[in-house]
């Protein structure tokens, strides 16, 4: 397991003059195992960054007793006001609604952070740039990307065992599983935040009026709020 070096006090004091950065959480939410997973993570990354990432999350926001045009803007919205996007890109084949929302982080430039725990190999494609490649290519290579690799099973079982899970409630396995995990996200957060933007401030804003436009997306404020520009 890889030596985790983020902690929890680096960002305990978040300097009052900047807002906290609006970070994009995107991955697959269609179970209970998803939804609970998902929990113990953000938890995770909220209380390590001590308030320095102010996480957008789906199943949070989106109530699921509207249409799902209202759901699909209202997504899009958090994911173009974002700052930082973080993706799950987990199972043999990749949840489609999250490499549509990782491209449309790229279109914007929105620097990301792409992590897998899934042992499987994804695509399946064989390459000479090992680890670089676990699924679909046309998913890689892009400019403002952090990829993180993890193996769940194997860190799993260290957290486990140094926490003696034996002898621990659950949720104790499971908060300390989430941390580890969360300490290495964090740290690649960091790493792409300081990567230099390809578009300019104003190129950008002006690209995300077109993209919200072409991408189909209502705004008015009863639906899913308003987009500084």
């Amino acid at each position: 397991m890889a030596e985790a070096i983020y902690r929890s006090e680096r960002h305990s004091d978040v300097d009052k003059k900047h807002h906290p950065i609006k970070a994009f959480y995107g991955g697959e939410l269609f179970n209970t195992r998803d939804l609970v997973g998902n929990l113990f993570l953000l938890d995770a990354l909220r209380r390590l960054s001590g308030g320095k990432y102010d996480f957008y999350v789906a199943q949070e926001q989106c109530d699921q007793n509207v249409t799902h045009k209202i759901i699909k803007d209202k997504d899009t919205v958090g994911l173009v006001e974002s700052e930082v996007a973080l993706f799950a890109f987990e199972g043999v084949e990749l949840d489609s609604g999250t490499v549509v929302e990782f491209m449309q982080a790229k279109t914007l430039d929105i620097p990301a952070v792409v992590y897998r725990s899934d042992i499987r190999g994804g695509s399946g494609e064989e390459a000479i740039d090992d680890r670089r490649n676990r699924w679909n290519l046309m998913c890689s290579f892009y400019p403002r990307v952090r990829t993180v690799y993890l193996s769940a099973i194997v860190d799993y079982q260290e957290v486990y065992r140094k926490v003696n899970g034996d002898n621990v409630p659950a949720n104790t396995v499971a908060q300390a599983y989430s941390e580890y995990i969360a300490r290495i996200l964090l740290e690649a957060m960091d790493e792409v935040m300081a990567s230099p933007p390809i578009l300019n401030q104003e190129s950008k804003e002006t690209l995300k009026r077109q993209c919200l436009e072409l991408w189909g997306v209502d705004t008015p404020k009863e639906n899913v709020g308003t987009v500084p520009l």
